[in-house]
């Protein structure tokens, strides 16, 4: 999910998705999420879902504000916890 979150900030960066569907592309997968309300600090992957859940709301946020530094900053932290290059 956080690499799929992280194909959306691209291509919305990219300009090759606008951020109506940004938003509902990340709104899906937020909801994909849904589960770590359910853990507790003791799951054992907890703080890594709880992370990139909150990646995924501040990306929706900084897209919905058209804010490219910080889409940008977010997606880069996101990519550095799935292991994926910066941006």
């Amino acid at each position: 999910i956080g690499m799929n979150a992280i194909s959306v900030a691209d291509r919305y960066l990219d300009g090759s998705m606008d951020a109506d569907d940004a938003i509902k592309k990340l709104d899906d997968l937020y909801d994909r999420m849904e589960y770590v309300d359910d853990l507790t600090p003791d799951d054992e992957y907890y703080h890594y879902d709880f992370g990139v859940r909150a990646y995924i709301s501040s990306l929706r946020t900084y897209i919905y504000l058209d804010d490219y530094a910080k889409i940008k900053s977010t997606r880069n932290e996101l990519a550095k916890d799935v292991g994926e290059d910066k941006r």
